[in-house]
């Protein structure tokens, strides 16, 4: 064997030996996973006042509003009333990192199925298609940003066999110490 071989014994732990053996670290062989294929799809948003949502998402809205920043009492209101289960939230870590998603609801789970949502708790946001992706993003930053309920009716083609439908009240937050928050109240239609 040369100076210059890679020796990788043949043992429980292997090492790479380096340049005489003057360099030891284990070697560590893995694959990295494929990324799930992005899907083909086509978004529409249309903002609705937010009066016309549905009773159950005035009600968070008003919750929210009541308490001015996401604090201990909205869950409890969420949790008492049962709506929790129809809602998703996603926080950051700081100011400038990606929201990740904290709690995701039946909707979402019904939709794109409890493997994905087991799968992206406490991960970023991210969706199975970009087009979806930037749609919901921008609506997300508009949310936190303005500080003001935001409802919108979305269609989405190509993710399931026939067109989904649903509108979302969205309920954002810039938190004190910089971090954001977004509660998104969904209903299939």
């Amino acid at each position: 064997m040369t100076s210059d071989a890679i020796a990788v014994p043949a043992v429980a732990a292997p090492v790479l030996s380096l340049a005489r053996g003057i360099i030891h670290m284990p070697a560590i062989i893995a694959r990295r996973p494929k990324p799930p294929p992005q899907i083909e799809t086509d978004v529409s948003i249309h903002r609705q006042p937010v009066g016309v949502a549905a009773d159950w998402q005035t009600g968070i809205a008003s919750e929210c509003a009541r308490h001015e920043i996401l604090c201990p009492p909205v869950f409890e209101y969420l949790k008492a009333t049962g709506l929790v289960t129809r809602c998703v939230f996603l926080s950051s870590e700081d100011g400038v990192g990606p929201l990740l998603f904290r709690y995701i609801g039946l909707p979402t789970r019904q939709t794109l199925g409890n493997a994905w949502a087991d799968a992206h708790l406490g991960k970023p946001d991210s969706a199975p298609s970009a087009n979806l992706a930037d749609g919901i993003d921008a609506q997300y930053r508009e949310a936190i940003e303005a500080g003001e309920p935001l409802l919108n009716r979305v269609c989405v083609t190509g993710l399931k066999a026939t067109p989904l439908h649903f509108s979302h009240l969205l309920m954002g937050w810039r938190l004190p110490n910089g971090r954001r928050a977004l509660l998104s109240a969904v209903e299939l239609l």
